[in-house]
C-alpha cells in the first residue's frame, strides 16, 4: 500500500524556534532509511515545508500500522496533527476502472 502522510506542528513545537528539539529531528532525518527498513517501510519521498510547519511523507508498507510506527519514530516530537491516507498512482486507478468495465455491464 502507498501512503501519503502529513505531519504538522505549531510554532510551540517547532525545532526552528526551539533549538532543544532540533537533535531529535536531526536524528530522525539521519536514521530514516534504517528505521524504515526495520519496520518494512519503503520511503518514496520525505518533503519539508518549513514555513508551513509541515513534513510530507510518501511511503509504501504492507499495513497501515507499519507506516504509523515509522512516522511516530521518525519524528517523535509532539505533533499537532498527523494525517495518513492510503493513495495510489493514477495509472493504477485507470487500470482498475478499465478492469471493472463500462457501468452497468
Amino acid at each position: 500500500m502507498l501512503f501519503h502522510v502529513t505531519l504538522g506542528h505549531d510554532a510551540a513545537h517547532c525545532p526552528g524556534y526551539h533549538p532543544e528539539l532540533m537533535p531529535v529531528w536531526i536524528e530522525g532525518f539521519e536514521k530514516r532509511e534504517e528505521l524504515a527498513r526495520g519496520l518494512g517501510v519503503k520511503i518514496h519521498s520525505i518533503l519539508n515545508a518549513a514555513p508551513d510547519h509541515v513534513v510530507y511523507v510518501i511511503g509504501e508498507a504492507d499495513r497501515p500500522m507499519q507506516m504509523a510506527m515509522f512516522v511516530s519514530q521518525f519524528l517523535p516530537t509532539e505533533q499537532a496533527e498527523i494525517k495518513m491516507n492510503a493513495v495510489e498512482d493514477v495509472a493504477d486507478t485507470l487500470a482498475f476502472i478499465r478492469e471493472m468495465g463500462p457501468p452497468g455491464s
